[in-house]
């Protein structure tokens, strides 16, 4: 009784703008008056208590620290791939939203930049704050990544230029992945976009999530090309790959120098695989508009139709 209503009392004062203790018969007005947030402020008081407990729980087990095998589902040629766009790019900072439990986090701090992630679920927000609690250069937030966007695009210290983001917080009912793009697209410029689980259209080893028809990520369930980006797919087969195999798609903004370093990330495959997959067809493009092959993480994607052609590649 006296913990409830200690938390009444917080939120009559902040309520009346004053630092008065207000009476009983105020603060069941109140209640009265705005039941659903009284009703927000005792769950978040349920909730949070729990989730700090279960984060200090996970805390004690080290193997959680590194999930899934390691950053990026503990994939090697996903990792070159983040390693090579951040040499080439030198990006101001990182955005990552699904913090999960900070591991590819880690890899993004220890790049020396700047870092800003936020997580859904309170627990594993918990968990990650506490594993970053002693490094400034990490920002973890709770909440819904497309909140926290709109957060930081209204903030004058994170920048709004050359700044990479990766997105992986799509799960189940919840696949904000349109709206992120749509946001980055609006407000960063100069900016390379990294999105787990994606569907790599020629490549089915990869894994990607599928939730039902509309409800995938790839090329046919989100506007991407209408936003204006350039795509771009791995260039190691899922079959060479290690970890999960989860598929990814890297995306730049059409300012013409993000262009230009997208295009140095490795598009060896550009040619050869969607050939050895019988996806050019009649329609295959001729030499010079076929990216120049060299070794490196990343191929220049072609938009590819529901019939799986080819029908445009991008091309140096």
């Amino acid at each position: 009784m006296v913990g409830g209503g200690r938390s009444v009392c917080r939120f009559s004062r902040r309520a009346s703008g004053t630092d008065a203790v207000v009476n009983p018969r105020a603060n069941a007005l109140i209640r009265l008056a705005d039941p659903v947030r009284i009703g927000l402020v005792k769950l978040r008081a349920r909730v949070r208590p729990r989730a700090r407990l279960g984060a200090r729980k996970d805390f004690r087990q080290p193997d959680l620290a590194n999930a899934w095998g390691g950053p990026f589902n503990g994939q090697e040629a996903r990792k070159q791939i983040a390693t090579e766009v951040i040499a080439l790019m030198q990006p101001a900072a990182v955005v990552e939203t699904g913090s999960y439990r900070g591991t590819t986090t880690a890899f993004f701090r220890d790049s020396g930049l700047p870092v800003y992630t936020v997580e859904l679920k309170p627990q594993l927000y918990h968990y990650v704050r506490r594993r970053f609690r002693r490094d400034e250069s990490v920002e973890v937030a709770l909440g819904d990544s497309r909140d926290y966007l709109d957060r930081l695009s209204k903030r004058g210290d994170v920048p709004k230029a050359r700044v990479l983001f990766y997105l992986d917080a799509h799960w189940e009912d919840d696949l904000p992945v349109q709206e992120e793009l749509e946001m980055i697209r609006r407000v960063w410029r100069e900016s390379v976009v990294m999105v787990d689980d994606f569907e790599v259209p020629d490549d089915p080893v990869y894994g990607f999530d599928d939730y039902g028809p509309g409800r995938a990520l790839s090329l046919s369930s989100l506007q991407i090309e209408e936003l204006g980006y350039r795509i771009f797919w791995p260039s190691t087969p899922g079959e060479e790959e290690t970890g999960e195999r989860r598929g990814c798609v890297v995306l730049a903004t059409p300012d013409e120098e993000c262009a230009n370093i997208a295009r140095d990330v490795g598009v060896a495959r550009c040619a050869v695989a969607l050939e050895r997959h019988d996806l050019l067809g009649k329609d295959r493009p001729s030499c010079r508009n076929v990216a120049r092959p060299h070794h490196g993480a990343c191929r220049l994607a072609a938009s590819v139709r529901r019939s799986r052609k080819v029908h445009q590649t991008l091309g140096r």
